[in-house]
């Protein structure tokens, strides 16, 4: 992190209206470091201060929270491609919000093309259980496989079973089915 210091000390004695700021870490006593933000002004012309400021604030607790989240994402992403069954999203509108590998390749549709599409557009209105499941969807019970008749892309019939949840957070609801070729 010291060239990082170092870069910035050089644009601020070349511009004096610049005022850079910096993320970087600190090595502590005890050998662990910290995060921290850094402004650097330049006050070389200030009679008073005759100098290079650095002021620093302590970010420290949400580089760490967010290396936490970064990483719980990546761990949840590497489940989410690796699941032999289709795991679909939804938000509160019913727009898709995600579709795994093994969703592309039981359905025969590409992730890019589902995407943002009403979740019940996987389910053919044919299908005899099709109103069923699109009611359960609105009004589910959560952990309470239903058994389905629905259809790949290509118009073929196949048996599915399919398990959903739901999931609120901070005033939003996320439904998640998973849905198992049988």
């Amino acid at each position: 992190d010291t060239q990082a210091v170092i870069d910035r000390f050089v644009v601020v004695s070349a511009d004096a209206s610049v005022v850079p700021t910096v993320e970087l870490r600190l090595q502590r006593s005890d050998g662990d470091y910290q995060w921290f933000q850094c402004s650097i002004a330049n006050r070389l012309t200030d009679p008073e201060v005759r100098g290079i400021v650095m002021s620093m604030h302590d970010i420290d607790a949400r580089r760490r929270s967010e290396d936490a989240l970064r990483i719980s994402e990546l761990r949840m992403r590497s489940i989410l491609e690796t699941a032999a069954d289709a795991i679909v999203p939804r938000a509160a509108d019913g727009l898709i919000l995600e579709f795994n590998q093994a969703a592309e390749r039981i359905f025969k549709l590409a992730a890019v093309d589902v995407i943002g599409t009403q979740y019940t557009d996987l389910l053919p209105a044919s299908s005899e259980n099709g109103m069923w499941v699109r009611k359960a969807l609105g009004a589910f019970r959560s952990g309470v496989p239903m058994d389905i008749v629905t259809t790949r892309a290509d118009g073929e019939e196949f048996e599915a079973r399919i398990s959903v949840s739901r999931t609120s957070f901070d005033g939003r609801t996320l439904t998640t089915a998973i849905i198992r070729d049988v």
